[in-house]
């Protein structure tokens, strides 16, 4: 065989090898986060179920009530309820319990509103997000029925206008910025504009006001990309308006997570800034609330341990008047012993595990059992202090 023959057959076997490997390796990056925002989530529905016929019947706070005390995960399950009466069109049911539970400020043990549990049942259809768009049109098409029914309800429209939020997230999917279409963009933009002017109308044509209006108004500012000050006053408005409402707090921290635009660490000192300015003990629970959903939500323990150990003083403030407050969940509990064990707090957390008892559960401690009972044992004193 001539050299020259020679050359091009081991040319093209290096050819074939690199392509294989090539090909190999966006295989395993598919099955890992690399490629996450780039290949498309499998279309996933929930089941729709209606709600028993005799407890349809019954009114909502007494339903809430029996949720509470018997219901497992009732925070998820409740709103499940919620979204079967707008499906059978129990309008009256809503519209008064949405009042109800506003002009109440109903919140549930650990200071989160129960208004927002009604506000995720129908802002989206029953079967989840991910439906085809005639499921979505039924959706909306029943938001219409209730605004038709109650003109000025700002429930109504705040739900539309939170619905048509998640319908423009549908549009825009949840890949990099540069895998999105351009017509992909301009749905969501144009939906995103939608939400606004209900939003905008509803200040106007609705007979009262809602802390949900502003939580949507900075779902949208986030999501059109708002500069600093303009988010800034709208979030200043909106904690003027209701301090107690912790999801401001929240969408305040990832609005300035690196991902949106912020820098690293600058979510926790803006925080701090915007509770402690009102000197309340209600602005102090809404920071160690604030801290316990950054966990639960977007990152765990080990990657906020700067921003725990600085401000350890406020969120142990925090969540003393916060279980004042509003009591604590086992979950609570198992957060803020977490950051104790990380402020080095160790008195603070040999109470707390000795409160938590048998319910000191790894799933709160980032999933790590073996740090959860280094953290015991550190407590009681016979371990070796936090890293």
């Amino acid at each position: 065989m001539s050299p020259l023959k020679i050359a091009v057959l081991v040319g093209l076997a290096i050819v074939l090898v690199v392509s294989l490997a090539v090909v190999g390796g966006l295989a395993i990056l598919r099955n890992t986060s690399v490629l996450a925002g780039w290949v498309d989530e499998p279309v996933q529905l929930k089941p729709v179920i209606d709600e028993p016929e005799q407890q349809a019947k019954q009114p909502l706070p007494q339903v809430w009530e029996r949720y509470v005390h018997s219901v497992p995960y009732y925070a998820d399950e409740f709103p499940k309820a919620l979204s079967s009466r707008l499906r059978h069109r129990q309008f009256d049911d809503l519209e008064s319990y949405a009042n109800e539970i506003r002009s109440e400020k109903t919140m549930m043990v650990g200071g989160r509103w129960v208004l927002t549990l009604l506000y995720e049942a129908i802002e989206q259809p029953a079967a989840g997000p991910d439906i085809d768009d005639s499921g979505w049109s039924a959706h909306f098409a029943l938001l219409d029925e209730w605004r038709a029914q109650y003109p000025k309800s700002i429930t109504a429209r705040v739900g539309y206008a939170r619905s048509m939020v998640n319908y423009a997230w549908k549009a825009r999917t949840n890949k990099y910025a540069g895998a999105v279409s351009e017509a992909q963009w301009k749905m969501f933009h144009e939906r995103l504009e939608k939400a606004t002017k209900i939003l905008v109308d509803a200040t106007t044509e609705s007979d009262r006001a809602c802390p949900v209006w502003y939580s949507t108004m900075l779902t949208i500012a986030n999501g059109e990309g708002w500069e600093r000050d303009d988010y800034m006053r709208t979030f200043n408005e909106a904690i003027e308006f209701e301090p107690t409402y912790g999801s401001y707090y929240h969408q305040l921290a990832v609005h300035l997570f690196p991902q949106w635009g912020g820098k690293k660490g600058e979510w926790a000192p803006a925080v701090v800034a915007a509770t402690q300015k009102q000197g309340t003990e209600e602005a102090d629970a809404m920071l160690q609330l604030t801290f316990d959903t950054v966990i639960a939500e977007d990152c765990d323990c080990v990657d906020i341990i700067p921003e725990i150990r600085k401000y350890w003083p406020q969120i142990k403030r925090g969540y003393h008047a916060r279980e004042k407050l509003y009591k604590a969940t086992w979950g609570d509990m198992n957060h803020i012993t977490h950051m104790a064990y990380i402020a080095g707090d160790r008195e603070e957390a040999r109470v707390m595990f000795q409160q938590l008892k048998n319910h000191a559960n790894p799933g709160f401690w980032d999933n790590d059992g073996e740090l959860l009972a280094k953290a015991q044992a550190w407590a009681n004193e016979s371990g070796q202090p936090p890293n």
